[in-house]
This record gives structure tokens, C-alpha cells and sequence, in this order.
């Protein structure tokens, strides 16, 4: 049988090495003086040293820190004795000669602050506050009250006895609760003695986010095991302990009874010996990625340029398969994933989930998404195991400017980024700020950490998340499990190697690219060449050599090559982890050649420059180079489009599925003419006998909802005719949504029909507003005022935007200026001969006047003459297109770093949905058209043959909406169906 002993932890390791930044105070020196104190407890039901009977007693031996001085610095540590404890050990009494530090004067009570265990009190001046190396243990604090130490318990216990085949266990909590923290920062005492007030933060006095832990070992005393726990421990599913036997977890038991555990409260479990069950590991993980995952662009192109980090340049969804970089060995399945840092690189607060917006995962992959709009920084995220510890990392490096690569005239043999790794733009001569330094990693390992808050504070740049703690010698292993720990040496000597056992040059080598390379495919770290301009022993003699001390808010930097390289004087990581040395006065670039020791760049402000031996222990930069002869293998993911769901009539017409309102006509054909749509719902209007609107989910069609037609009316069959959707900047309408408009259909000439444009500006529950109202002034035009808002078009937002709405049956269309709903001018578009027969369908190339239009017979680009004939503003033809022909509802959008134009297209009875890249201008919009580059086709039949024959009702329509993303893209003709695909990259 095993016996369980007290257990050391990464995450609670070095947390004593930062110490506090200097603080100076006004306070005249007190005459030191001798002080009796009475200990006691502010919570007498509970321990102070635990033992098997759960008695609260002071015992012999236990240590108490005491500290104040003038400014916080003197402290003496006090070791209990026999004759200072009382009978019943709930009071004892302590003798010392020390200053007080004194701050009544500020509305403090307290001149003397204490401490238990002393063991777990860092180093440095302490003030009016109470700081620990760690929570993993029985914690209290206190002030003196009248001559009185009251001891605050800052942590809850829970207590338990296990016996087993197995010799080490972690807590955790079963909602992934924080269950401790690398140290606990200001215990301070309230001014009006009510208490004490706990912060967990970093140490040093230094501002961020606390380091979390979500497991830890507990602690034995005389047999029974502790855990202890942050102040309000609240596990809401329970908790569970897990048994090892050296590394391999073997046994498990678990409560899922909720429970919290206040401060000096203890939760006596008892012997849980019966509870504990042979642990099963999984062989896989049930859990199954957001929708946004599937669309997601494979990094890694075939699993032939895997890296350890990932350059991303435009917004979207991205996939890493679970494989080590550089190489295609499986890291095992995932069973979770964890954004574990963000950072702008400079000292801007970090919104989390500003630079990656999710991560999500599945057996094999991680998966990740940018927001909407790219943010530059660096992020690094992490796959765990099934019992969440971390078993790979990788780097998401998003740029603001593109990465270039050149050799200087020939500074190196193979080319060199024009930036350190991790830097989101290149310095040069005239622009040379923080975010320019790029991030620092130990030699060795892949995983990079941040750099300097800015060119002169030495500080670490700001981040969201954990980016980096101390540990001490940490083997390989340890370090891919914990990717935010930096390595010291030792706690004692951190002037060394991290590695621990010494096999330094396994890490990164000179001969190729390994598996803790940090580089981007078809990057590497340089190797050592003393023949090179760029590993010389004088860099001052090599060309373009020259150098600028910092300047306003540039930093210094060196400058190599012609044309020149560019070095900002970065620094480096201390070896002991604490901030960023040398800044501003040193460049230290790792080169992957390593003997006994590793080989840097050392370049030095007005001093040597040379290649220089050092240290593992040190983070310095990376300035990639370009891998001779490397060629990425695999093709470039190719956009397809892949069906999402699809209604298509047969026996029945499509429209037969939209239960939410009743869509037919009274000669039997479905009469959906067009559609719109948003993130989350197709709207489709009905198109004849009465108004009616209904709202399809893009991602379930059976949920449904039926819109508010109150007030919409007309002298028309056609009174919800046509429907297009509107962006909306104002948060305060419609909740900042974009806004549904839908319009009635004019049939004849009389001035009493009325052409209405509705908008809901409150959801399709509820009614809408008349955005225009307004009849045809036939006495002073020659063109029929019929069938306006059959097909309309929308440009720009509700708060400026346009509406075009062309006529069926005549060679004109009117163009209505929208200011923050309200309609404010009326344009009347003439398009003569070219357009004899009326318009079937009108887009406007984004940002431009000129319009594209199409019947049955012709497909015209216009653009205006600036004449004006009888109201009208004549357009002329400026090119024409043979494959607009037949084409319906035009949609630009971005995906994948491209442009794209999607359609319907009617031929017959046959009935696709096309996707074609866009060139990028208006003129070109025609060239787009007729090349067709890159086209993409999918049918909007149930069939898989774009040939095949289908009923098409001779109407057609098409919206995009790009979400999380992806662009989904709603097809419809009027009798032969509804389909829904997606953009996707394969």
C-alpha cells in the first residue's frame, strides 16, 4: 500500500521570486519599541494548525511572521514555545521589538501586521498589507486590535483520508472552478477594523489578472489530507479527486453535490476509501464544434506545413489538426481547448477575445475564429487531455502589416523576415515602436513570451490571460504543459540552463528544423554560420552597419545590409523571468546552434557587436529565416460551395414548408418571389392574395416565425411583393440589427396605387413603419408607373443609404435617399434604348453610381450622361455582358481574403446558384461576369446535376449573409425550390 504525501506543483512554484518595487514615504522614523501581543483567532471554531482530532490550537513550533518599520520593511519571524501558548492552545502570547508602521494618520487602525505559516511570506517591504507565495495552504492574517493579533482564516478546508494502490492526487473542481492561485497579493486590513480584504493578484506589486489554477495537490498532516481552498470556494457540480501513481492517473472519486466552503469553515469528509473507483480513460471525446467550426480553413494545408506558429491575414475561422509542429506526429485526442494569452504587444489593456474571438475543438483539431474585424497581436492557445492538462501550443500571430523577406544584400544565406518573430510590424529608420520588438522565447523551446510595455518601461506589455510565471529547472515535458512558465535556472540561482536533465542541443539544431521550432512553415531559427555578415565578430564592419540611440517614440535600433535590415534594441527576458533587461540598450537574436551552450547575436548600444555564447535561461528574440529550398507542397484550400439544407417542390410546391404563414396562389403556384436575409433568418414575403412575412432559421428551417403585417395594405394583389435587408449602425434602433424592408407591387397606371416601401424597425413581431408612400404624377411622365417594387436594391445603411427600384415593364427606375428612416429625396433613373422592354433585375457595383441591369434580352452596364430629359437623369450604356443574361439578385461579399459575386441563374428548367470572384472594380464587374473566374455552381434542386430539368416558376432570387465568417448563401426560385449552401475552403 501507498502512502500519500504532500505534492509539488508547477503552477505554485517561483510565485516568491518578484519581489516589491521600491516605495518611498514621508513617515518620521518611531522609536523601536518592545510589544506583548495576544494571538487569537477570528474564527474560534476553526484550526490554525490542523490535526486529526480538528482541534483550533496554537502549537509548539508554529512560526508567525511579524512585520512593519517606516516603510514597511522590517519584519521578525516569531516560533512558538510551550510557555507561549495557553492550557486550552486558543491563545497564545508573543514578546518582539520592532517599529510600527504607522498610518493612522491615513485612517488606518492597525500599526502592526502578522502572518501564518512565516515559511509562505515572500521577500520584500510588506507596508499595511499581507502577501503569500501560495493558497495551497492553511493561510491567516492579522492587525493588531488593542494589543491583539486576531487572525483572519483566508482560506476554506476540506479534509479527507484515502487509502490505495497509488501514491500522489490532484483537487479539481467538476465545473472547472479556480480552486487557487500562484499567490495570494494585498491581504489588506479595512480602516474600519471590520476585517480583512482579500485581492489574489500578481506579486511584485504589479497590476493583472490573477494566475488561476484549476487543480492542485493537497497538503498531509498526521494522515489526514488537506485542501485548501480560496476565500468563497463555490464547486456548484461538485468536486472530484484524482489518484496517481507516479504520473498515470488510476483512481478517481467523485461528488457532484454542490457545495461552497467559506473562509475558516472545514469540510470533514472522512475516509473516502469506498468512494474511490478505478479510473477509465477515455479513448475520445463526445463533444462536437460550434456550427462556424465546420467552414473552417485548415492551417496546416494537408497536414504538410504544420508549424508551431500560424501567420493569419485576413478575418475568419481557422483549424490546426492536433499534431506536433513541424511534424506530423498526433499530440493524442483532445478533449479540450483553452486560449491561454492575448496581447497587443505594447501597454493597452487587452479585451479578452479581442485578437481570437472562440476556440473550439474535436478529437483531432482545434479550431479558432478572428472577429469580424482582424486585430492585430499574438495569442497562444492549447490542447488538454482528458484530464486538462495542456499537451501542445501553438502561436496565432496576426500581424497589421504583411510579413516580407529579403536578404539585405546578402547579410545571410538565406533570406530573413523583415521582423523578429511575433512583431506586428517591421521597424525601419523612421518608425521604430514597441510593437516592432516582436516576442522573446527561451532557447529551445517553442512557445514564445510577451515583451516590453513600451520602448522605456521594462515591464511586460499588457495581456489577457496567463502569460508568464516562474518555474524552476523543468524538464521538456513540463514545459509543453506549461507553456506560460518561464524556466529559471534555479530559485537560488536563476544563471543557468532551465533544462533540466541538461540535452540542450536536441531543442533546436543547426542541421534542420525540429519539431520546438517556433518559426511559420517554410521559416526556421538561423542557424550558426561565423561566414556570414549577419554571425561576424564586428557587425560595425559589415555594410548598411549603423545605429540610433531611442528618440521620442522611437526605440533604438541597429540597421545591417543594403537595402537595410532593421534591429530594434529589444532586450531580453531576465534569466530569473522578473521583466524585460536591457531594453533599449542590447539586441540578443537566438541562432539554433547550440555546444555546451546556445549562441545569440549580442549586439550592445555604442559597445561590441558579436556572436556570443549564453545561457538557456535567457528569452531572447527570433528573426526567422526563409528554409533553402522550401516550397510549400500542397495546393492552396479551394473554395466550395456545400449544401446546408434545401425544400424543393415535387409533388408538392417548396413552399408548402413555410407553416408559419400559408404561401400559394389561387392557380396553385407558390408565389415566394424574393427573400432576405440576417445572422439569423431567410425572411421570405408572400407574394400574392395578402400581406404576409415569415422568418426561416438559416440553420434549422423547421423554426419559424411569423411577422406582424398590421398596417400594411394596398390596392394590389402583390402587397408584399419583394423584401431586402438594410444595415444598421444605430444601436438604439431595432436593436442594432439590421432592418427588413419589403415592398408592395404597383400593377397599373392609376394614380391611387401607391408605391410603399414597410421597414420593421422593431423585429417582424412587430409592426412595421411606412418608410415611403408615394403615387405616380402621370401628367408630367411618358412611361407607365407599373409593377415598381417587384425587385428592388439596396445601397449603403438605413442611417444613409439608397433604394433602387426599377420597373418591370418600362425602361426606368427610382431611386429613393434614406437619412435615418426617414426618405429625404426621390432620383429618377431614365435608361432608354437600353432597356426597351423594362428591367428584370438592377444591382450597383459597392461604393460607385453606376448600375447593371438585366431582362430577358440584355445585360447592360450603365453609367449617367449628367443630362436630364423630363425629370429623368439619362444613363448610357457603357458595356454589355452576355452571361448576366437570366441571372437575379446580385450579392457582394468577402471570404477567405477574396472578393466574390453570388447569383441565381435560371436556364429553363434548370436553376443554379453561382459564385464568381470579383475583380475588384466597377468596370471590371462586367469582366467578372463574362470570365467567370473561379466559378462555383450548385443546384437549387434536390438533385446533384446542375443539368437536371426542374420546375423554376421563372423567378428567381439570391442573399448572402456572412456569418461568424462564413458565407451562407439562400437561393430561391419561385416553384422549384429553396436551398441554402454555404462557402466553405477544402
Amino acid at each position: 500500500m501507498k502512502t500519500i504525501f504532500k505534492v509539488s506543483v508547477l503552477a505554485l512554484m517561483g510565485a516568491a521570486l518578484l519581489a516589491s518595487c521600491a516605495k518611498e514615504f514621508d513617515y518620521e522614523p518611531v522609536q523601536k519599541e518592545t510589544k506583548t501581543f495576544t494571538l487569537t483567532f477570528a474564527q474560534p471554531d476553526t484550526k490554525v494548525a490542523v490535526t486529526n482530532e480538528g482541534k483550533t490550537t496554537w502549537e509548539v513550533g508554529d512560526e508567525i511572521m511579524i512585520h512593519g518599520g517606516s516603510s514597511g520593511q522590517e519584519r521578525q519571524k516569531v516560533t512558538l514555545t510551550a510557555d507561549d501558548i495557553s492550557a486550552d492552545g486558543k491563545k497564545a502570547t508573543i514578546t518582539f521589538d520592532i517599529n510600527p508602521y504607522d498610518r493612522t494618520a491615513d485612517g488606518y487602525l492597525s500599526k502592526y501586521y502578522a502572518q501564518y505559516p512565516a515559511n509562505l511570506v515572500p521577500e520584500g517591504n510588506m507596508y499595511y498589507e499581507c502577501r503569500f507565495s501560495a493558497t495551497n495552504d492553511f493561510l491567516m492574517a492579522a492587525c493588531d486590535v488593542d494589543d491583539t493579533f486576531v487572525f483572519y482564516n483566508l482560506c476554506g478546508i476540506i479534509a479527507f483520508e484515502a487509502n490505495g494502490e497509488f501514491d500522489n492526487f490532484k483537487f479539481e473542481g467538476n465545473g472547472g472552478e479556480t480552486v487557487g492561485y500562484s499567490n495570494v497579493y494585498q491581504v489588506r486590513v479595512r480602516n474600519d477594523a471590520s476585517g480583512m480584504v482579500v485581492n489574489y493578484n500578481k506579486p511584485g506589486n504589479e497590476s493583472g489578472d490573477p494566475v488561476p489554477m484549476k487543480s492542485f495537490a493537497a497538503d498531509i498532516k498526521d494522515g489526514v489530507n488537506y485542501v485548501f481552498l480560496p476565500a468563497g470556494a463555490n464547486f456548484s457540480a461538485g468536486f472530484t479527486f484524482k489518484f496517481y501513481d507516479g504520473t498515470d492517473l488510476v483512481k478517481v472519486a467523485k461528488s457532484e453535490t454542490a457545495v461552497k466552503i467559506d473562509p475558516g469553515k472545514i469540510l470533514v469528509l472522512g475516509d473516502i476509501s469506498s468512494h474511490i473507483e478505478d479510473y477509465v480513460a477515455p479513448t475520445t471525446s463526445d463533444h462536437q464544434p460550434a456550427e462556424w467550426a465546420a467552414s473552417a480553413i485548415d492551417l496546416s494545408y494537408g497536414k504538410q506545413a504544420m508549424a508551431n506558429c500560424y501567420v493569419i491575414k485576413a478575418p475568419g475561422a481557422y483549424k490546426i489538426p492536433a499534431l506536433k509542429g513541424n511534424s506530423e506526429d498526433s499530440v493524442g485526442n483532445v478533449f479540450d481547448v483553452e486560449l491561454v494569452w492575448e496581447t497587443y504587444n505594447n501597454a493597452t489593456d487587452v479585451t479578452a477575445n479581442s485578437v481570437i474571438a472562440e476556440v473550439d475543438f474535436d478529437n483531432d483539431n482545434l479550431y479558432f475564429k478572428t472577429p469580424d474585424a482582424l486585430k492585430a497581436g499574438n495569442a497562444l492557445i492549447a490542447a488538454k487531455d482528458s484530464e486538462g492538462n495542456i499537451i501542445w501550443s501553438w502561436h496565432i500571430w496576426i500581424p497589421a502589416t504583411n510579413i516580407e523577406s529579403s536578404t539585405y544584400g546578402g547579410i545571410y544565406s538565406s533570406p530573413l523576415m523583415d521582423r523578429n518573430l511575433g512583431a506586428l510590424v517591421a521597424a525601419t529608420t523612421s518608425s521604430v515602436p514597441v510593437e516592432s520588438f516582436g516576442l522573446h522565447y527561451e532557447w529551445g523551446r517553442k512557445d514564445p513570451f510577451v515583451g516590453a510595455l513600451s520602448i522605456s518601461d521594462n515591464h511586460f506589455a499588457k495581456v489577457s490571460g496567463t502569460a508568464i510565471s516562474v518555474g524552476y529547472e523543468m524538464t521538456v515535458a513540463q514545459t509543453i504543459a506549461n507553456p506560460a512558465t518561464y524556466a529559471v535556472y534555479t530559485e537560488a540561482d536563476s544563471w543557468g540552463d532551465w533544462l533540466s536533465p541538461a540535452n540542450d542541443a536536441t531543442l533546436w539544431q543547426d542541421a534542420e528544423k525540429t519539431i520546438y521550432d517556433p518559426c511559420p512553415a517554410g521559416y526556421r531559427v538561423p542557424k550558426r554560420d561565423k561566414n556570414q555578415p549577419l554571425h561576424s565578430a564586428d557587425l560595425s564592419a559589415v555594410e548598411g552597419w549603423s545605429e540610433a540611440a531611442a528618440e521620442g517614440d522611437n526605440a533604438a535600433y541597429f540597421t545591417l545590409g543594403n537595402p537595410a535590415a532593421v534591429f530594434p534594441y529589444a532586450g531580453l527576458v531576465c534569466e530569473n523571468g522578473k521583466y524585460i533587461d536591457h531594453l533599449g540598450k542590447r539586441n540578443f537574436i537566438w541562432t539554433a546552434y547550440c555546444s555546451s551552450s546556445p549562441y545569440i547575436m549580442d549586439v550592445r548600444l555604442g559597445d561590441a557587436h558579436k556572436l556570443n555564447s549564453t545561457v538557456t535561461s535567457r528569452g531572447c528574440s527570433v528573426r526567422c529565416v526563409a528554409i533553402d529550398g522550401w516550397v510549400d507542397p500542397s495546393p492552396a484550400a479551394t473554395p466550395t460551395l456545400e449544401r446546408v439544407w434545401g425544400w424543393y417542390s415535387g409533388d408538392n410546391l417548396w413552399t408548402a414548408n413555410v407553416t408559419a404563414i400559408s404561401i400559394s396562389h389561387p392557380d396553385g403556384y407558390g408565389m415566394a418571389r424574393g427573400l432576405a436575409m440576417d445572422d439569423e433568418y431567410i425572411y421570405l414575403p408572400k407574394s400574392s392574395a395578402y400581406a404576409a412575412v415569415a422568418a426561416i432559421k438559416i440553420t434549422d428551417p423547421t423554426t419559424q416565425v411569423k411577422g406582424n403585417v398590421s398596417g400594411i395594405a394596398g390596392g394590389t394583389s402583390f402587397v408584399t411583393s419583394f423584401a431586402r435587408m438594410m444595415k444598421n449602425s444605430d444601436p438604439s434602433v431595432n436593436g442594432g440589427k439590421d432592418i427588413l424592408l419589403v415592398s408592395n407591387l404597383t400593377e397599373t397606371n392609376s394614380d391611387a396605387n401607391k408605391l410603399v416601401i414597410y421597414a420593421y424597425t422593431n423585429g417582424i413581431e412587430a409592426a412595421p413603419v411606412t418608410l415611403c408612400a408615394f403615387a405616380w404624377d402621370s401628367a408630367n411622365n411618358t412611361y407607365d408607373w407599373r409593377r415598381y417594387g417587384d425587385r428592388f436594391f439596396v445601397t449603403g445603411t438605413w442611417q444613409e443609404g439608397k433604394i433602387y427600384l426599377p420597373s418591370f415593364n418600362s425602361p426606368k427606375t427610382v431611386v429613393l435617399s434614406v437619412a435615418n428612416g426617414a426618405r429625404t429625396a426621390v432620383q429618377q433613373i431614365h435608361s432608354g434604348s437600353n432597356s426597351p422592354d423594362g428591367i428584370k433585375d438592377l444591382t450597383v457595383y459597392p461604393g460607385g453610381e453606376n448600375i447593371f441591369l438585366t431582362n430577358s434580352s440584355i445585360a447592360n452596364f450603365l453609367e449617367p450622361t449628367g443630362s436630364t430629359a423630363n425629370g429623368w437623369d439619362e444613363y448610357a450604356l457603357l458595356e454589355s455582358s452576355t452571361k448576366g443574361l437570366n441571372t437575379w439578385g446580385y450579392n457582394f461579399f468577402e471570404f477567405g481574403g477574396k472578393k466574390y459575386i453570388a447569383y441565381a441563374r435560371m436556364d429553363g428548367n434548370k436553376a443554379c446558384v453561382e459564385v464568381i470572384e470579383d475583380q475588384g472594380t466597377e468596370v471590371s464587374f462586367l469582366a467578372s461576369i463574362d470570365a467567370q473566374a473561379g466559378l462555383l455552381q450548385a443546384p437549387v434542386h434536390s438533385a446533384t446535376d446542375l443539368a437536371a430539368e426542374h420546375a423554376t416558376g421563372g423567378v428567381a432570387d439570391c442573399c448572402v449573409r456572412v456569418i461568424d465568417g462564413v458565407p451562407y448563401i439562400a437561393t430561391l426560385t419561385r416553384d422549384g425550390g429553396l436551398t441554402v449552401d454555404k462557402l466553405v475552403l477544402k
